[in-house]
């Protein structure tokens, strides 16, 4: 007997500008995006990036290259999960991102060096 395996339609993947924090980065297939160049596929210090890939990712971060980025909320707090902790600050101290949208479970950062 041969199976054959039904794929959904293939599309061509979008390059984007938008970064998926912490249990997010599923949103990449779901949406056939590609994640943003130099970042980690998920975000797991010491598993998915080491902390002496942070300076890069820092630096990929401070580029108009990531636009906006995503993180999930659970009630007022904004989840980090495996991020370290540094990345987050940096993302979200207000000085390189600003608060876009803050919705009841997630909340949007946009790079402040598209729209200062």
């Amino acid at each position: 007997m041969k199976y054959r395996i039904l794929w959904p339609q293939q599309q061509q993947q979008k390059k984007n500008a938008i970064m998926f924090g912490p249990r997010l980065e599923y949103l990449y297939s779901q949406y056939n995006l590609i994640p943003p160049e130099n970042l980690p596929l998920w975000w797991h210090v010491g598993t998915s990036y080491s902390h002496s890939r942070i300076p890069e990712i820092r630096k990929t971060l401070s580029s108009p290259a990531v636009k906006f980025i995503v993180f999930e909320k659970f009630g007022d707090n904004i989840d980090s999960a495996l991020m370290d902790q540094e990345t987050f600050k940096f993302i979200t101290d207000s000085t390189n991102y600003t608060i876009f949208q803050n919705n009841k479970n997630t909340i949007i950062f946009m790079n402040k060096k598209i729209h200062p």
